[in-house]
């Protein structure tokens, strides 16, 4: 296999943004239906897009556009005080990008959250292709996002690696028969324990470097 494609899903993988989606998602249903809900049970309700996340999901159903607009002002207003920027992450997609691989995401995120979190850490411009759950009829595990990030970058399954911290993104990877990698550098993380066990796991950006260094040098000596 020779990998010229990486994929990233983004919440938990490439910026520890899940802080800000609880506390958002958080204070909505408390703000509207008066239920306090833990991470677990916000976790529980991921797949959709933030915004089908509170309209599948509010009970009081004559207020979900006014919790949805709540939502993104205070995704965006307490972004910066939740999350930080991780330099290691930004320094593997640096690395990557210089050695001329193509960089994608493949995310749940609304396209409108997505570009908040992109602007607030500096990382407009990074990735080749940005699938959000806007761009797909069927969210993680269903391999649609993958597939259509492929197809917008000219990639084959077989030269194609896809990263996620979730059991959605390992299923979707599986699903649209890439290489699959599980990632676990954050504090908080979707899944801790894969039911289905991907193909390899990450517990650090730097690892991503180096096994994409690795992977050249046995293609180069491959041909030698």
């Amino acid at each position: 296999m020779k990998l010229t494609t990486i994929l990233f899903d983004f919440d938990g993988t490439v910026a520890d943004t899940l802080p800000v989606c609880f506390h958002a998602l958080r204070e909505v249903f408390r703000t509207y239906d008066g239920l306090e809900l833990d991470n677990e049970s916000i976790v529980a309700l991921f797949g959709p897009t933030e915004p089908d996340i509170i309209r599948l999901n509010l009970k009081h159903k004559d207020q979900v556009e006014q919790a949805v607009k709540l939502f993104f002002e205070l995704y965006d207003s307490h972004h910066q005080q939740l999350v930080h920027a991780s330099q290691p992450v930004y320094d593997m997609l640096l690395a990557l990008k210089r050695d001329s691989y193509k960089l994608g995401l493949v995310t749940g995120k609304g396209s409108q959250s997505l570009a908040i979190s992109l602007k607030h850490l500096g990382l407009e411009g990074l990735f080749d292709v940005e699938i959000s759950g806007d761009d797909v009829e069927e969210p993680k595990p269903h391999p649609e996002g993958v597939i259509l990030a492929m197809k917008r970058l000219g990639a084959t399954p077989a030269e194609t690696m896809f990263l996620g911290d979730s059991i959605a993104d390992i299923r979707a990877g599986k699903a649209a028969d890439v290489l699959t990698a599980a990632v676990q550098w954050f504090e908080l993380v979707q899944t801790k324990h894969f039911q289905v066990a991907p193909d390899i796991l990450f517990t650090s950006p730097a690892q991503i470097t180096e096994y994409v260094t690795a992977q050249r040098g046995n293609q180069r000596g491959s041909l030698e």
